[in-house]
């Protein structure tokens, strides 16, 4: 009998060696697979991290191209700020020129032909030039009285050069005039 015991004890002695054996290969096995999954876990979040480090790079680069080209606009519209401005001056020089072209439209009569108005910028403001012809000099008198009189914008005329001639084709006497026309206010530094 006492063999059997030692037998016994002994298979009960290899049961727990085997029972431990095994609960240890179960935590070591176990442990490999919180250790693999920590490792996938990791392995995907440094991938979605890269993946967020590529797009936000892309994002960057755009934005750097987006910026590059906002600052070429800026610069182009810095350039293109005289021209604005010109051209501003010009629509106010248009509403200008209407004025005054209306007032010399009143203050012209009949037997007064004007040839050219043209302005020219003096220290002082703008000149307008007129040159044209008439029947007379009593006229030609009128026509600068008449400027300086219905025309707002118009100081006093002063006559540059009045000459009388006889026109070759109807045979009539002409009187020539070229006249300055000082401007007043702004609206002469528009023209």
């Amino acid at each position: 009998m006492i063999n059997i015991n030692l037998i016994a004890e002994r298979r009960a002695h290899k049961i727990r060696e085997m029972t431990i054996l095994r609960w240890s290969g179960i935590g070591v096995f176990l442990v490999l697979l919180v250790m693999a999954a920590l490792n996938f876990m990791e392995w995907t979040q440094v991938n979605a991290e890269q993946v967020s480090i590529n797009v936000d790079r892309v994002k960057f680069e755009q934005r750097k191209q987006l910026h590059a080209e906002l600052q070429k606009t800026m610069a182009k519209i810095k350039d293109d700020e005289p021209m604005v401005a010109l051209l501003e001056r010009v629509r106010l020089s248009e509403g200008a020129w209407m004025i005054i072209l209306a007032d010399l439209s009143r203050a012209t009569p009949s037997d007064v032909v004007i040839e050219g108005v043209s302005s020219n910028p003096t220290n002082d403001g703008v000149v307008l030039r007129i040159t044209g012809k008439a029947v007379d000099e009593k006229t030609v008198g009128s026509f600068l009285l008449a400027i300086s009189q219905q025309a707002e914008w118009a100081k006093l005329p002063q006559p540059g050069s009045i000459s009388a001639q006889e026109n070759q084709k109807t045979g009539q006497r002409e009187v020539h005039f070229d006249v300055s026309v000082p401007v007043r206010g702004l609206l002469g530094g528009e023209l």
